[in-house]
């Protein structure tokens, strides 16, 4: 079990009289479309020592602070600096994320691309996050206009080579498809660029491609997240 809740609050029970607790279990199998925050619904964590944990957003309960008298955090599961940021995007972007206009995810669905891009990346630790330059407002060829940047992480992968390979699959994805997304997809490219030299303006000027979210918007959660 994971407390989810920021230390500053609980050190006041009074001003926030609930935490949040977050159920997971230990596991053997990394995914990494689960890694560093790319997924919505559920997320792995590895600590300091080597356990890899996997906690589903579903789980979230918001319980009185009460639970928590008489305990000390355990000594023997610490997690790192960029595991806490993971879950703290992680846990943001449940009510923080981007809606994908239905006929461009009918029109990746129907070319089978996210299942694609989800089984290229799901052995790619390097990639910590993909994002999309999506432009909405239809060509006159009636598509849109979609490339994808995969911010990699220079200390996994110092030169990219691994990283311009995923890339360079997802192209040859795209044009395999190309007959199927006519009218629907315009797709300008993908490429891997080193996490220490993305500018801030393009990541304005993108938005976060997270598998999860490219669903139609009438097919909702059946399990929301409760509210405090």
């Amino acid at each position: 079990m994971l407390v989810a809740s920021h230390t500053c609050d609980l050190q006041d029970s009074h001003a926030e009289p609930r935490v949040a607790l977050l159920v997971g279990h230990v596991t053997t199998k990394q995914d990494n479309n689960k890694r560093h925050a790319k997924g919505v619904r559920q997320l792995q964590l590895l600590a300091e020592g080597g356990e890899l944990a996997e906690f589903d957003i579903r789980s979230l309960e918001f319980v009185g602070a009460e639970v928590l008298t008489g305990h000390m955090p355990w000594p023997d599961v610490t997690y790192g600096y960029d595991e806490v940021r993971s879950l703290q995007r992680w846990l943001a972007q449940r009510y923080e994320r981007v809606a994908y206009p239905d006929e461009f995810v009918m029109g990746l669905q129907k070319a089978k691309l996210s299942e694609r891009i989800r089984n290229r990346l799901k052995n790619c630790d390097e990639i910590l996050e993909v994002r999309a330059a999506l432009d909405e407002s239809k060509r006159p060829s009636g598509a849109y206009r979609l490339a994808l940047i995969l911010i990699y992480d220079t200390a996994k992968d110092p030169d990219g080579a691994r990283s311009d390979q995923i890339a360079k699959g997802i192209r040859e994805d795209f044009d395999k498809a190309a007959e199927a997304l006519v009218g629907i997809i315009d797709f300008i490219g993908a490429s891997a660029q080193p996490d220490a030299e993305v500018p801030y303006l393009a990541v304005r000027r993108t938005k976060a491609w997270r598998l999860d979210d490219l669903s139609l918007r009438g097919d909702a959660d059946e399990h929301p997240a409760p509210l405090a």
